[in-house]
């Protein structure tokens, strides 16, 4: 099925049990992410890039928080901010991988003269051209580059994962209404994401057993509202003028 993003019973979302599909099906993808993520923090310590070995730690905690004891902690607005981090990393890593997989570029400065009685100096800047992967360049450098190819491929999983688990909370919502998830999709597209909604409108719906329905209001109305004879509606800014200070005859 379609995904429909965004959703209008977002609230409702929050509300409903994980999905039986990530905790049948996903919830080994999930735990080879994690294992990604921890080699990928470990190789990011050893190459010394520290900065992004703080978010890629951050990121597998925040993610194990999610999915411990059988995902108890996990919720659709977990999976769109993970969701969207991870693909921001994605970009962003994809990018400094394609300025590097044709060589690196490393540049380093050094001062060959100094003239005390003028106070001048004169610097020599060299600049190296190494292919990606060097065995001369050593260790570190060789483990650099293995970061850089692995990250974005480790958040390009991250991503199609939090889509594919909150497109099963968003299944799991349609079913429970009886819609058919290819006609939301539709309907939304349209801007008539509501019109297929029980009477009530979604802030009045709940999943079964949580919440419930208010009575009257909502879109889908009811009965004529209390005080209204007859049911007539009400016409804001209608009936006869009248000026301060007049009295009604």
């Amino acid at each position: 099925g379609a995904m429909v993003l965004p959703m209008p019973g977002d609230a409702l979302l929050e509300r409903l049990p994980v999905p039986a599909v990530i905790r049948e099906v996903y919830w080994l993808w999930w735990w080879i992410l994690i294992t990604f993520l921890i080699v990928l923090f470990t190789l990011q310590i050893f190459a010394q890039y520290l900065f992004n070995a703080i978010y890629t730690g951050t990121l597998a905690y925040c993610i194990w928080f999610c999915i411990r004891d059988s995902f108890k902690d996990m919720s659709a607005m977990c999976l769109q901010i993970v969701g969207f981090v991870c693909l921001t990393c994605c970009i962003f890593d994809t990018a400094l991988l394609c300025t590097m997989i044709t060589g690196r570029r490393e540049q380093s400065t050094e001062r060959t003269h100094f003239d005390p009685a003028k106070g001048e100096s004169t610097f020599k800047v060299k600049i190296t051209t190494r292919p990606f992967f060097d065995e001369s360049a050593g260790p570190v450098y060789n483990v650099q580059s293995l970061c850089r190819l692995l990250s974005p491929i480790i958040f390009l999983i991250a991503v199609v994962l939090c889509y594919k688990s909150y497109e099963a909370y968003e299944q799991d919502f349609l079913a429970q209404y009886g819609m058919d998830p290819n006609e939301a999709a539709h309907l939304e597209a349209r801007g008539e994401g509501g019109q297929n909604i029980p009477p009530g409108g979604y802030g009045a719906l709940g999943p079964p057993g949580v919440g419930g329905r208010r009575q009257g209001g909502g879109r889908g109305g009811g009965g004529p509202a209390a005080g209204r004879p007859g049911g007539g509606s009400f016409s804001p800014f209608g009936g006869q003028g009248q000026r301060l200070g007049e009295q009604n005859t």
